[in-house]
């Protein structure tokens, strides 16, 4: 069974245009790859992260729980100023919505 990595590699040539980018690839022997060249300078690529698909999946839900966790508390608290509104570090810990802020179907 094939295993699939997503890594974000990062471009540290000055002189090339690509900075970050993220590389999804599968591999046969479970082990992502650990060196990376740049897709348009082919000069060696520094690793921010590596994980496998489903890891990756996790993550990015993770990321948009946190963001609309974010949205919503803003919204609800703001104080009709326009001023910036306190985010608790709490509401980006969140893993899934309260079901008060879920869409009705």
């Amino acid at each position: 069974m094939d295993v699939i990595f997503v890594t974000e590699i990062y471009c540290e040539n000055p002189r090339c245009a690509v900075r970050q980018c993220e590389v999804v690839v599968k591999n046969y022997d479970k082990n992502a790859p650990s060196i990376w060249k740049c897709p348009a300078c082919g000069e060696k690529c520094k690793v921010h992260w590596q994980r496998n698909l489903e890891e990756y999946h996790r993550e990015e839900l993770r990321h948009a729980v946190a963001c609309v966790s974010a949205a919503i508390y803003k919204r609800d608290n703001r104080n009709g100023r326009g001023d910036p509104v306190p985010l608790p570090a709490h509401i980006l810990m969140r893993d899934t919505l309260p079901d008060s802020w879920k869409l009705e179907p």
